[in-house]
């Protein structure tokens, strides 16, 4: 979520660093995509919008959890887009990649 005050930026940078701990490392782009959908909490119907960013980390690097997830392993473009359930998370990834290969070039 992006705190008052706060740009979308600098949001994705904070949540990268607590959720994986790879902030520091990473080098962000801008993907030019936004999520939105609904999810039904405590019995409302919440909209949510998530703009995406990719980011560039060395190989390799230690991921370090936060305890909201479990699990984490470095996998390539095609396995990251299968992994994800929703169509709009696919176009994500994959606008990400796009974004990082037209970054590496």
């Amino acid at each position: 979520n992006v705190d008052e005050g706060e740009s979308d930026k600098r949001a994705a940078a904070r949540e990268l660093g607590e959720e994986t701990g790879l902030g520091a490392v990473g080098a962000l782009l801008e993907v030019g995509h936004t999520n939105r959908f609904e999810k039904e909490i405590a019995g409302k119907s919440v909209r949510f919008e998530e703009t995406l960013w990719a980011a560039i980390v060395p190989l390799g690097a230690p991921v370090k959890l936060s305890p909201e997830h479990v699990d984490s392993r470095w996998v390539s473009g095609a396995e990251a887009v299968e992994m994800v359930a929703h169509d709009g998370c696919k176009e994500g990834v994959r606008l990400a990649l796009g974004a990082i290969e037209a970054r590496l070039r």
